[in-house]
Parts: C-alpha cells; structure tokens; sequence
C-alpha cells in the first residue's frame, strides 16, 4: 500500500470516537408507534427460559444503525422484556446510566402489557431522573483512587407503574445525531448486546455503513461467544448483520474493567482510504502489509503528518540549546523539554477556557508555526494554536537537542483493553511523545491539564502498549506502569471523642501520582468555592455518616507534586459509650470500608486502575478515665511480596489519654486473573475484618461512675 504526502488541512488529525448505549440526541419516530402484538405464549410464560433466576428476559431486541447519509446517523431500536420477578427488576427502565442525565435529551415511547391483556402506553412525560448508586464498598474505594464523585451522577430511567409478575414490557425509539465524522482517521462506535446484564433470546443489530468506496469498514466482536454470536457480511447490499441467541445474563462484578471489557459488544470502525497530507518535504511511503505488519499502515500516515509539522529550523535549534543548557544527561535534557511545553500547553489550555465559543472554533481553524510558539512563549492565549501542534514543537526541541524521539499512539482503558489484533486506528487515539534513553522509552504526555511530570502517562493508557510512528515494520513499545510507591495517599489527623461518642478533629491528606492527577482533573480551573464542595462531597461519600468541612487545599497548580487537603469531620456515634465501656473501632477512617469482593468465584479478571498505597496516621483522644480492658493487638499483617501489603499498629499512651493507630497497605499488583481471584479476595476479607475490629476501654475505678441507689 502506498502513501503519498499530499496536502492535509491545517490542524491535527483526530480520530472520531463516539460510544454509548445507543441512546445519543433521541428524537420519537414520526407518528404514533406501530407495536407489534403480544401472543398469548409470550403473555403466559411464568419462568425463564434461559437462567432460572433472571428477573426479567429480552424476547427480542432489534436494532438498525443507518450511517448511508453520513454524517447524519440513524438509529432505531425495538426492544421487548418478559418480567418474572418485578421487584428484582428495577432495571428494565433504566435508559441509561452513563454520565450526567444533562447531557442527553431522550424522547421514546414504551408500552406495558399486563397478563390479563390490558395495555398501558408510556412517552416522555413518565422519564424521571435520580442518582446513581454503586455499592458503598466501591464507592469508598474507588473515591479514594478515581476521585469520583458518585452524588452529581444522574441516571434517567422510565416510570412504569403497575409493573407486575408476567407482563410485557416494550421499548421504542429512534435517533439522529450528526455522529459519524469520517475526516482524518476514522471513525468507532460500539454497541452493548447485552441491557443490564439480562438474558437475552434474540437480537439482531443491522448496520448500513456508508458508500464502501469512501471507507474501509470494519466490524469487531468483543466478549462473545461464537456459538451465539454470528457475523454476517451482505457485500452485495453492503450490510453487516450481527445476530445473537440464548446470551445467558451476566454476573454483575465489581472492578471488571468498562462494559465493554465485561459484555458483549460490537464495534464498528471506518477508516478512510484516502488520507490528505501536507509535508514540506514530499516523499512516497511503501506499505507492506503482510511483511510490516497491519498497524504499518497507520504508522506510516502518522510519521508523514508529523513530518510536515515538526521541522526544525535556526530558530527552534538555538531555543532548544538555551532550555537544555547546563543539562548534564539526555533524561535531564528530555525532562526540562517537556516541563516547558507543558507549562505552554497548560497557559494554552487556561486561555481556550475563557474563550468564547466563536473564538475557539477559529482557534481550531488557524495554525501558527513553531517559530512564532516559540516567539511569544509568554503570550499563547491570543495565538490561534492547535493543540496538536505542542506534540510537534515537543518533538523539534527533542531533535534540536539531540534526543531520539518519536510520534506515539496509545490506547485509552476508558475504552477496552487493547487488541492488537483489532485493527483499526480509532483504538489509538491517545498521542504522546516517546524518548529513548539508554534502551529505554519514556513517554512525555505534554497535551495534558493538569500536567503530568516527564516519564509519566495517566492510568488510563498504563500497562498497554503504544504504536511508534515510523516507516517499515510496526513497533509497539511497552506504556509501564506506575509503581504503587508513585501514588501513595497519607492521611494523618489529631481527633477527639467526647463522653457521647462523637468523633471530631481536624485531619490532613497528602496525595501523590495517579490518585492526586484524577483529582486535579476534577477541581482545576474550578473556584475555591466550587473545588471545596465537591471535595466534601467525595469526602463524605468515603467517609459515610461523617460530616465534612474543607480547610484548606494546597498543591493545585502543582505538577508531580504533592496535593494536599486539610478538612475537619464530625462522626456522631462512632463510639458506643455505656456505663462502664467505651467500644470504638481504631481505624477511625475505614470503618465504611468493606470488601468490595463479596462472591466467592469471579468470572472476569479484577482490573483496579493502577497500583497504589495507603498510610493512615491517626491519634484519637479519649474521654478521661478510660484504659483499654484488653491487650492492644492488631491483626495479623498480610506480606506477599509484590503482591499486597497491609499492616497495623495500635499504641495507648495514658499519661495523653491517647489511642495512635498506624495502617498500612499497598496494592503492587493492578490486574488479577479469575483463578487468582480467591487469593486476592482473602487479602481484602482479611483487610476489612482487621479495619471493622473494635476495642473496648472501661473506665478506671479511679473514674467509674457512681452504684444507682
């Protein structure tokens, strides 16, 4: 295959990425809908045909995805459940549950048949809107290491009243959205299978790509089984048709990756055949598939790009000796490159936020050259400036400077775990910069608010691999993964509790790595304000029954530097004061954690964001007159090496009348497969049964409490 340099509008070529659960902009199909009957076999039914204990199965489900009048994409879908158990099926009106109900403007219509026959109809005005609700376990979890915030998500779901045992329920709805953007390098969407995990009978999803002659178009099936899942390709009406049986439902299990990692899916990708390029230098890239591998091809497209965007010139050269000068190593050359073009980038991103909305749509149509970056490095916020063109100015000083350095394609883990076997460019989308350095690649991510430190790539493209641009064999080089001793959070605090059992005190968090990088992406840019209530509400989310007030946050602006938080809590009840006794739990701060793993076998590998520590550091004054009523002996620690690490520490000094606990506990180890599954599970029973443990302290007879009468 051959690809010549020929001219590519002014801006970075972008990958187009849409995914979702096929509910994007709806709008009702014209008209009342036509329904299809209900037969008396279906009206009849009293058990499940596929699992015993579904509460509810998919009779059929049909969907037609047409993309013939790009860009304009049309979907209908026609979808039909039998209820079984209606209390256990809270699921079935759900719309979806994914991101913030906002951002969607949802119009269907549904009918409910009952067993007697009767029928009910449903439209727009039955749609309500509440909170999405994980498992506490996760949510203290994952609102530790994530920095979700779980309080502002919203989820739409259809009111149906009178939902009872043996009806039918039936959804409608169809859309259009200007979804398929077939510029640069294509174009990925993906369709879930499988509703909420719920059995499924039938299903049939038809997709109508647009004119072939335009796009290469290709059809991936992840998570299915072949027995039950066929593929059909109509060249003659260029059409594919996915049909599926008898999908037995889905165990629900916690840290399983995306839905697309755990449910059956389809991915449908469009690739453009002709890519326009613009390269000052016009040459003739030869593409061997067979010999250089099926990634080639898009490795030699990207190097022709940043060919005609990352020339070096006088200019550029003298820039790059100046920022390097005094560097005594390559990596330290490498590492004051990219601080300053992310700081560049990161004044950039501020700028574009202010903007208003016109200005940044010309912001995406102009490009200034390197040299004028360079030239009014303290003033980009004016410049029409693309963002990919801080890749190709990274890359210009790095050659200027003598660094080995090349375009990098990385994939995302918010979408699916990476398969190099699934070509097709929209499954990397990420772009980054990697240096070679004694036989080593590092990777600088500049194109990130907030910063990230050289050598350093989020979570999210951690422990796959990246595609090199350059000519001849495809190259994937290894995106490590951050060391848990990287993302470590510190908590330390000085509490008291009163004669009540009420907890108080004034407590402080230092987060370090990944964990302080996703919550930066939460409240940058935000004001003081803002960034204090939604810390408090994660706060409080993690600390259930706690009340919190922020102090103070230090460290927003930083870049590998710590992020600290200082907040005050107050935690009625969480001692039990009798009598004669005092019983409190003296993990002050994890008596909401529970294990997140609660069934005994798991099917899909347990897929955490990364490896990451926890230090907890805490002193609890008590009440006068208390002493502990038993030896202060903590749980036995858990030490497999380079696996997991948890540890525990209690100490009561009674001349300060304080208890001081100490826990430890790190996570090496961010992937686990199934049959490694009860190892881990142990760990994290073991954790949860040494974190729920309590003390009790009895009052000395110095104190005791006066005999009653």
């Amino acid at each position: 295959m051959i690809f010549p340099a020929l001219v590519m509008p002014r801006r970075l070529l972008t990958a187009a990425f849409t995914l979702g659960f096929m509910l994007p902009w709806a709008v009702p199909a014209a008209g009342k809908p036509s329904w299809l009957p209900v037969t008396p076999a279906e009206l009849a039914e009293t058990r499940p045909q596929i699992n015993p204990d579904a509460p509810a199965e998919v009779i059929f489900w049909n969907m037609q995805v047409d993309d013939a009048d790009q860009p304009t994409r049309i979907e209908t879908q026609y979808i039909r459940f039998k209820v079984f158990a209606p209390d256990r099926a809270d699921q079935l009106a759900n719309i979806f549950a994914l991101g913030d109900a906002k951002d969607y403007d949802t119009e269907l219509s549904a009918r409910l048949t009952l067993p007697d026959g009767t029928t009910k109809e449903f439209g727009k005005e039955s749609i309500r809107e509440r909170p999405l609700v994980k498992s506490g376990a996760e949510r203290s979890l994952l609102g530790r290491i994530f920095a979700m915030d779980y309080q502002s998500v919203q989820e739409k779901f259809l009111a149906v009243p009178g939902l009872e045992a043996g009806a039918v329920l039936e959804f409608q709805w169809k859309t259009r959205s200007k979804a398929v953007y077939l510029g640069d390098l294509g174009h990925l969407t993906g369709w879930i299978l499988q509703p909420d995990d719920l059995p499924v009978r039938a299903l049939k999803l038809t997709l109508i790509p647009p004119d072939s002659s335009r796009v290469d178009r290709r059809v991936f099936l992840f998570n299915t089984d072949p027995a039950k899942v066929q593929l059909k390709r109509d060249d003659k009406d260029k059409i594919f048709t996915i049909e599926a049986h008898d999908l037995p439902s889905l165990m629900a299990e916690p840290l399983a990756g995306t839905i697309y990692d755990r449910t059956p899916t389809v991915f449908l990708g469009y690739e453009p055949f002709v890519l326009e390029l613009e390269a000052k230098h016009i040459r003739t890239i030869v593409v061997d598939v067979k010999k250089n591998g099926p990634w080639a091809n898009l490795a030699a497209r990207w190097l022709l790009i940043e060919e005609g965007n990352s020339a070096r010139s006088k200019i550029i050269d003298k820039y790059a000796m100046n920022l390097v000068q005094g560097a005594a190593t390559p990596l330290e050359k490498a590492k004051l490159i990219h601080d300053k073009v992310s700081a560049l980038y990161r004044d950039f991103a501020r700028a574009l936020k202010t903007r208003k909305p016109d200005d940044v749509r010309n912001a995406d149509r102009g490009w200034v050259s390197l040299e004028l970056m360079l030239q009014r490095d303290d003033d980009h916020a004016h410049l029409q400036i693309h963002e990919g063109q801080y890749l190709w100015l990274e890359l210009a000083l790095n050659r200027a400077a003598g660094l080995n350095s090349k375009l990098v394609l990385m994939p995302s883990r918010k979408l699916a775990r990476f398969n190099i076997k699934m070509v097709c460019p929209p499954f990397l989308d990420n772009l980054a910069i990697a240096v070679q350095i004694d036989n080593r690649w590092y990777v600088s991510d500049p194109l990130r608010h907030p910063s990230l430190p050289f050598g350093v790539m989020p979570w999210t493209s951690q422990g796959d691999i990246g595609l090199l641009a350059q000519e001849g064999d495809q190259t994937f080089i290894p995106l490590r993964p951050s060391p848990p001793q990287e993302s470590i959070i510190t908590t330390t605090g000085k509490l008291q509790l009163d004669e009540e059992g009420t907890l108080r005190g004034t407590v402080r968090r230092k987060i370090t790595g990944q964990p302080a990088f996703n919550l930066r992406a939460q409240l940058l840019d935000e004001e003081t304000k803002v960034q204090e209530e939604k810390l408090r509400d994660q706060l409080s989310d993690e600390l259930r029954n706690t009340t919190v007030k922020v102090l103070k946050i230090d460290g927003m602006d930083g870049v590998g530097t710590p992020l600290e938080v200082v907040f005050e809590i107050e935690y009625p009840g969480f001692a039990v004061v009798t009598k004669d006794r005092l019983i409190l739990r003296p993990a002050l701060l994890r008596t909401a954690d529970t294990s997140p793993f609660s069934a005994a076998t798991r099917r899909r590998p347990v897929q955490f964001p990364y490896a990451w520590g926890e230090l907890d550091d805490l002193t609890v004054t008590l009440p006068a007159g208390y002493v502990p009523d038993q030896t202060l002996t903590p749980a036995a620690p858990i030490l497999e090496k380079g696996q997991f690490y948890y540890k525990t520490a209690l100490n009561f000094d009674p001349a300060l009348n304080a208890l001081h606990s100490r826990r430890e506990f790190v996570l090496f180890t961010p992937d686990w497969l199934p049959e490694l599954y009860p190892r881990l599970k142990g760990w994290f029973d073991a954790m949860a049964s040494s974190d729920q443990a309590e003390i009790v302290f009895r009052r000395s007879s110095e104190t005791a409490a006066p005999a009653a009468p």
